[in-house]
């Protein structure tokens, strides 16, 4: 079933040229997706890994404890310009680089990688790449 909101996921996913109304450049981001504001997902890449809750244990200053994470909630500080520790998309790890408040753009880094994360009045726009 289709969202209408696709051909946006696949603008984002590749670079899009509106003079020459082709893609000049394919495979920009490893992963996208648009979320609406309630944590429902609009639209996916066919390799979107999702947001998930799960329980992992992570290192504190009290030792290693078993911490609930949910993503959709971390997406959703996060893109607000809030800075945190653990910081998980689609299971993988994530540090907080700068937020953009201009564009309302948050900068993640990984190892070999990264993300960005745009919240609009209706949506959050996730995206993610590698270095290869």
């Amino acid at each position: 079933m289709s969202s209408g909101w696709e051909g946006f996921v696949h603008m984002i996913e590749h670079r899009y040229n509106k003079k020459k109304q082709s893609y000049t450049k394919t495979n920009v981001c490893e992963n996208v997706a648009i979320y609406g504001r309630d944590g429902t997902a609009w639209a996916v890449n066919h390799r979107w890994p999702g947001l998930h809750i799960y329980e992992e244990e992570q290192d504190t200053e009290n030792g290693t404890q078993t911490v609930m994470v949910n993503e959709w909630e971390i997406v959703d500080k996060v893109s607000n310009g809030t800075r945190q520790p653990g910081i998980r998309i689609g299971k993988e790890k994530y540090s907080f680089v700068r937020f953009d408040p201009t564009f309302k753009s948050a900068h993640l880094a990984k190892n070999k990688g990264g993300a960005t994360l745009v919240k609009t009045n209706k949506a959050v726009i996730i995206g993610t790449w590698t270095q290869e």
